[in-house]
């Protein structure tokens, strides 16, 4: 049996809510305890966790019928919605730079700040492509005649929009899925691109930011 997520967290705009109350106090705890730096990475990282977490466990386990009923009730306007794909993308930066300026100490010390940014980044990462997997599936609905043809399985759920939207943020294209709206041709086009810029700019500074840590430059 999967974990229910309660009736009042089954919307995305709940759900980053709670991760953002999650972050803040994710921070508070653990900037107790640590400096500045590692405090703000841990609130990054603990929202980015919450998040993933009451989005997966709702929208996985959804029938196409359910899937249909969720994306319509979904309350979030086309631009909101991919604000919140920025503001995932600003929070994975954050983290790096974050890293950057906290980075002193001991070895011990900057294994776990290298950690932490990678998970920060990978987890912003992975919110990115989780909203716009709502934000297909919304679009799909609200649509005449679906715009995405996802070939012969029937009414898709949201496994087939995460599907399609981790394949456009891992290969910067659609795959084996049709888009047969002009709509939704303008949001693969702009998540395509926001899935470049962060593989090549904010991974790539994470990936040599480690690499310099651990001293393997």
């Amino acid at each position: 049996m999967g974990v229910a997520v309660p009736s009042l967290l089954r919307t995305t705009k709940a759900q980053v809510v709670t991760a953002a109350v999650a972050g803040v106090l994710g921070y508070a705890v653990v900037g107790a305890f640590v400096d500045t730096a590692m405090g703000i990475m841990g609130g990054i990282t603990l929202g980015e966790v919450v998040f993933l977490t009451l989005s997966s466990t709702t929208l996985w386990p959804m029938t196409p019928r359910d899937t249909a009923d969720s994306a319509t009730r979904e309350d979030l306007a086309p631009f909101a919605d991919e604000m919140l794909v920025a503001v995932a993308a600003v929070l994975a930066m954050v983290s790096v730079v974050t890293l950057h300026l906290g980075a002193s100490g001991s070895g011990s010390d900057h294994s776990a700040q290298a950690v932490m940014t990678l998970v920060g980044v990978f987890g912003a990462w992975a919110c990115v492509h989780q909203t716009y997997a709502v934000h297909y599936a919304h679009l799909y609905y609200v649509d005449d005649d679906g715009g995405i043809d996802f070939g012969p399985d029937g009414t898709p759920s949201y496994v087939d929009f995460l599907y399609l939207s981790y394949a456009v943020g891992m290969t910067y294209g659609v795959t084996d899925s049709t888009v047969t709206s002009r709509d939704i041709r303008k949001v693969v086009l702009r998540h395509s691109l926001l899935s470049f810029i962060f593989g090549m700019v904010i991974l790539g500074a994470a990936i040599n930011l480690v690499t310099g840590i651990f001293g393997l430059g």
